[in-house]
């Protein structure tokens, strides 16, 4: 399939860009920057985002927006809600259910407020070059003027308190945002752009955020087979080895290809399969249908290993947090929205889904903000307009 669609919006009306919307594009611009804006009890992007749900929450109460509650899209995240809520009851550590529970409370209703809002053409416009211009601005700030990031012998962070892995996620929207901008448009500085930011990604030494976006690119040439996209895929995978010969340090390389790689973690008690196995064969059967409650799955692996332990998994912590029951909720929550970007025939969305369900088989991450924002992303959609009419045209 070689088309995409496009929206135009045709009424005669001027269009505006309302505050929530100024809000969600402040948010997403500002995400990548997120651990360095730490002050108090939280960082910028929180209050933000608190901003952001009051203003929607007002809007939809005074346009009494209808809202469809047995959209899966809808009442899945609501239903996490009370279970987590409820995982109080047998939580096996109740402070940190709590401390969890209030992020998920955040995020899922910021994500609910971006669902049930019909975004116009401009707004959608504005929010995905604010998510661009986030990724120019820490594509300046590492390789311009913080060079030596780069160069630190260690894996590409913003303090040191960042987690590598979950810098890698951050980048993965803008990164295939601006892939897929640049598939359509060919504007230079989005060349240079996606180039930058796959430069960033390479040097955090994930091994998650490149398979999520070498397989997910791979599907959009796939998705769309023309002479011409082989061509680029060539250019592509001839700049990734020009990247890999020239300018990776030989720690990054170590990281991703050699005896610290993927195929060769498996013999320590501290790689992500064993603890995947021990989750499945030992911990999963203590508590199958409700889970040990939200917050809780490093003090249920802590009990083996005698610290708090990451399952590395965003899947698996739904299981342990919340059983067959949350995890059941979970996947219906995600294929909705997958049947609904195909709908849509959005492939930039869909590169991203695609990009997204892969990295978080390797990462923590239903607590996290780039989780969020990515599912925002994809579900920020000409819904309803009125007077809209779709035009197909080539996406290359």
């Amino acid at each position: 399939m070689d088309t995409s669609i496009q929206y135009q919006n045709v009424s005669s009306k001027k269009v505006l860009i309302k505050a929530d919307a100024i809000l969600l594009g402040l948010y997403f611009f500002l995400t990548p920057f997120d651990q360095m804006l730490n002050f108090g009890n939280g960082t910028v992007l929180k209050f933000i985002g608190i901003i952001f749900i009051v203003v929607s929450l007002f809007k939809i109460l005074i346009l009494r927006t209808s809202i469809k509650f047995f959209d899966p899209i809808i009442y899945g995240p609501i239903l996490l809600i009370i279970i987590s809520y409820s995982s109080i009851l047998w939580s096996i550590n109740i402070e940190a259910t709590l401390r969890m529970n209030y992020s998920y409370l955040v995020l899922q209703i910021m994500f609910l407020a971006v669902y049930i809002r019909n975004y116009n053409y401009k707004e959608q416009n504005y929010i995905k070059q604010a998510i661009l211009y986030g990724g120019v601005a820490i594509s300046f700030y590492v390789i311009v003027l913080n060079p030596d990031l780069l160069y630190s012998g260690d894996r590409l962070v913003l303090n040191k308190e960042s987690d590598p892995n979950h810098f890698a996620a951050t980048l993965i929207l803008p990164l295939l945002v601006s892939f897929g901008e640049m598939m359509q448009s060919k504007k230079i500085w989005l060349i240079f752009l996606f180039g930058s930011l796959l430069i960033l990604l390479l040097f955090t030494g994930s091994r998650g955020g490149m398979l999520s976006a070498v397989i997910a690119i791979s599907y959009f040439f796939f998705k769309n087979r023309k002479l011409k996209n082989i061509y680029i895929l060539i250019i592509i995978i001839g700049l990734l080895i020009g990247i890999i010969d020239f300018v990776l340090t030989d720690f990054i390389i170590e990281r991703l290809w050699t005896e610290r790689g993927v195929f060769n973690d498996n013999s320590s008690v501290n790689s992500r399969s064993f603890i995947w196995a021990l989750i499945f064969l030992e911990i999963i059967p203590q508590m199958p249908l409700l889970g040990f409650g939200s917050g809780s799955p490093q003090f249920a692996l802590g009990a083996y290993f005698g610290q708090d332990y990451a399952t590395h998994n965003a899947y698996l912590t739904m299981i342990l947090e919340y059983g067959i029951l949350g995890i059941s909720i979970f996947i219906l929550f995600l294929s909705s929205i997958f049947r609904r970007l195909k709908q849509e025939l959005d492939y930039t969305k869909i590169t991203l889904f695609i990009a997204f369900i892969i990295i978080i088989l390797f990462l923590d991450s239903f607590h996290t903000k780039w989780f969020w924002n990515t599912l925002m992303f994809c579900v920020i959609s000409y819904k309803s307009f009125p007077k809209i009419r779709r035009i197909k045209n080539n996406v290359i």
